[in-house]
């Protein structure tokens, strides 16, 4: 009779696991639904302002200036005269045409914000995206 009591009791505790794993996995699938998930930037740029809110298509060649003029392309720190030959060298095997994401801060110069522009011209991509955060004014 003792034997019965432990076998109930062992399903008992089974059954009190089947709702805690369901719950778990409605759990995984709503964050995996609701959140985007997104390689995260690690450099911090405060973007300019912008009043119309056009979503930008994601681009394997990241490109972005900081205030004090430092330029990152996917993360990796180069020099002005470094970009353009490295942009040739990471666009020659993706699909063409390759669409370049800039962010730029918003503190920094025009002036050295053109010298990037003609950069990426120079290692023959047009099309480019300047992000920029939507301030919803005007």
């Amino acid at each position: 009779m003792r034997l019965n009591a432990t076998k109930s009791r062992r399903q008992s505790d089974d059954d009190n696991l089947i709702p805690l794993i369901n719950v778990v996995f409605l759990m995984l699938i709503f964050f995996m639904v609701a959140g985007q998930i997104r390689k995260s930037d690690s450099l911090n740029v405060q973007l300019p302002k912008a009043n119309i809110e056009i979503q930008a298509e994601d681009s394997p060649v990241r490109i972005n200036v900081l205030s004090d003029a430092r330029i990152y392309l996917n993360q990796e720190a180069l020099s002005v005269s470094e970009l353009s030959a490295r942009l040739k060298l990471l666009t020659a095997p993706l699909p063409q045409p390759v669409t370049v994401r800039v962010q730029i801060d918003a503190d920094l110069l025009v002036s050295e914000l053109s010298s990037v522009f003609d950069a990426i011209r120079r290692a023959g991509l047009n099309r480019i995206w300047l992000v920029t955060e939507f301030s919803g004014e005007g």
